[in-house]
C-alpha cells in the first residue's frame, strides 16, 4: 500500500506541509510527495505536478488542500483538479481530498459579491465533481463547504497531535530566542494575518508587566504586508517580532514559552493548539467557537472576550502564575488524540478505499 500526497513541499514555509509531514512519519504505509509551490502564479509549476501525481505508482492520490496553495484566488486549480481527476480515474486510483479550509458565506466581501459568490460556488462545486472521498479537520469547516457543495463521501478526522518533538531545556530554549531565560515568556507562534488577531495580542501585552511577549512568526511573502509594518509600530520594544520561524527556531519556541497567548478572530482548526498540546504549553485564547466548545468539553484553553483585552491580561496572569489545572486537561486530551491514532484511521482508509476497487 502507497499514498502519494500532493500538497506543498517540505521546504515551503507553510503549515499545510508541516501537517502533512507529520502525518507521514507516523504513517504504516508507503508514502512519497508531489511537492508544490506555495501561492505562485506559475501555473505551469502545478500542470506538470498534477501530472505527475496523476500518473503516481501509488494506489492513492492525497491532495492536501488550501485555497491559496493553487496561486492568487486558487487559481491554478481550474486545470489541478480536472487533470488529476482525469488521470486518477483512467488509472483506477482513488483521489482522496483533506480540506484545511473551507469558502463560504464568510469568505465573500464587497465589492462585486454576486460575481465572488459565483466563483466560490464554481470552485467548491468542481473540488466536490473530482473528489472521491473527502476528509475534513472540523466539523465546522464541513458544514461551511458543504453548505455550497454536498458531498457523497466524507468524514472527519481530527488534527491529531503531533508526536515528532525536539524537546530542549526552556532557558536553552529562550537564550535560541534571544530572550532573557529568568522572565516568562507569552507569545503567539504562526504565519501573522489579521483573521489571528496579532493586534490583540499586543493590546493584553500592554496590560501584563514583568513578561516576554513575543509574535512568533511572519508573513508569507506579498501578503498582509501593511498589517505587518502596522503591528511593528505598534510592538516597539514591548512586543518582538521573530519573523517566518525556520524548523528549529518554530521548536525552540515551543520549548520555550510559559504560555501561549491564541486571540483568534476565527478558527476552525489550529495546528498551532495542536503543537501546544504536544509540547504542553498552556494556551491562552479568545472565546472563539471552537476555543469554548474545547474548554466547555475537555477543560481547556483558557478563554476570554474578543473584545476584552483587559479579561485577556488577567487570564494570562493567572495562567502564568498557576498553569497545572490546565496542563493536567491538556495531557488527558493529548493522550486521546495523538497523531499515531489519526494515522492509524488514515491507512485504514486507504485501504479501504483500494479494497472497494478491487
Amino acid at each position: 500500500m502507497k499514498v502519494e500526497f500532493f500538497v506543498t513541499g517540505s521546504e515551503q514555509d507553510c503549515g499545510i506541509a508541516t501537517y502533512t509531514t507529520t502525518l507521514e512519519n507516523a504513517l504504516s504505509v508507503e508514502y512519497a510527495r508531489t511537492p508544490l509551490k506555495l501561492r505562485s502564479l506559475d501555473v505551469f509549476h502545478y500542470v506538470v505536478q498534477s501530472v505527475r501525481a496523476g500518473l503516481t505508482d501509488a494506489d492513492v492520490v492525497h491532495v492536501q488542500h488550501e485555497y491559496d496553495i493553487y496561486g492568487p484566488k486558487s487559481v491554478a486549480s481550474w486545470l489541478v483538479f480536472p487533470l488529476l481527476w482525469l488521470l486518477t480515474t483512467l488509472r483506477g486510483r482513488p483521489l482522496v481530498v483533506t480540506f484545511h479550509s473551507a469558502w463560504g458565506e464568510e469568505t465573500v466581501a464587497p465589492p462585486v459579491e454576486s460575481v465572488k459568490w459565483a466563483y466560490l460556488w464554481l470552485n467548491n462545486r468542481l473540488l466536490t465533481a473530482v473528489t472521491d472521498h473527502a476528509i475534513f479537520l472540523s466539523e465546522d469547516t464541513r458544514e461551511v463547504f458543504e453548505r455550497t457543495a454536498p458531498l457523497s463521501s466524507v468524514e472527519v478526522l481530527p488534527h491529531g497531535v503531533p508526536t515528532d518533538l525536539y524537546p530542549m531545556p526552556q532557558a536553552d530554549a529562550k537564550r535560541e530566542l534571544g530572550v532573557s531565560p529568568n522572565r516568562p515568556l507569552v507569545a503567539e507562534p504562526g504565519f501573522v494575518r489579521p483573521q489571528k488577531g496579532y493586534h490583540l495580542f499586543v493590546d493584553v501585552a500592554e496590560r501584563v508587566d514583568d513578561v516576554t511577549f513575543l509574535v512568533g512568526g511572519g508573513i508569507h511573502e506579498g501578503t498582509y504586508e501593511d498589517y505587518l509594518a502596522d503591528l511593528r509600530e505598534r510592538c516597539g520594544d514591548r512586543v518582538g517580532i521573530t519573523g517566518v520561524l525556520d524548523d528549529e527556531a518554530f521548536h525552540a519556541l515551543f520549548n520555550a514559552m510559559d504560555v501561549a497567548l491564541l486571540p483568534y478572530e476565527t478558527v476552525t482548526q489550529s495546528g498551532i493548539l495542536n503543537w501546544c498540546l504536544a509540547y504542553e504549553v498552556p494556551v491562552v485564547g479568545t472565546d472563539v467557537e471552537q476555543f469554548a466548545d474545547l474548554r466547555d468539553d475537555h477543560g481547556f484553553p483558557v478563554v476570554f472576550p474578543q473584545d476584552d483585552p483587559d479579561a485577556g491580561a488577567v487570564a494570562v496572569r493567572e495562567l502564568l502564575d498557576d498553569p497545572t489545572p490546565v496542563l493536567e486537561t491538556m495531557r488527558r486530551y493529548r493522550d486521546q488524540h495523538g497523531m499515531d491514532a489519526v494515522a492509524s484511521a488514515h491507512a485504514d482508509l486507504y485501504r479501504s478505499l483500494v479494497g472497494a476497487r478491487g
